[in-house]
């Protein structure tokens, strides 16, 4: 439903969207900013397992320590791309 509203290319992932107007989608500073992650971009795989609405990509980052480095498989302006972000504390 989600993904023929919005006119989405794929039905799973996760779209990286500010909660609030204002706020940034992606913090400055942050692992993803510093990976190169930016608004819109959905997030397609995460360690090599797919996110779904069962599988969420905080699940999935939950499983990893800070430190470690993940790669992300990501879509952006409807090309696959991977990324490699550094888990870093929350700030």
């Amino acid at each position: 439903m989600i993904q023929k509203q919005n006119k989405l290319p794929v039905d799973s992932g996760a779209m990286i969207v500010r909660e609030t107007l204002g706020e940034h989608a992606v913090v400055p500073g942050s692992s993803a900013a510093k990976s190169g992650l930016k608004e819109f971009d959905i997030i397609l795989e995460c360690g090599g397992e797919k996110i779904t609405v069962d599988n969420t990509i905080q699940d999935v980052i939950a499983k990893h320590k800070i430190g470690d480095n993940i790669k992300f498989k990501i879509l952006r302006n409807s090309k696959e791309s991977e990324v490699k972000v550094k888990l870093d504390e929350k700030k």
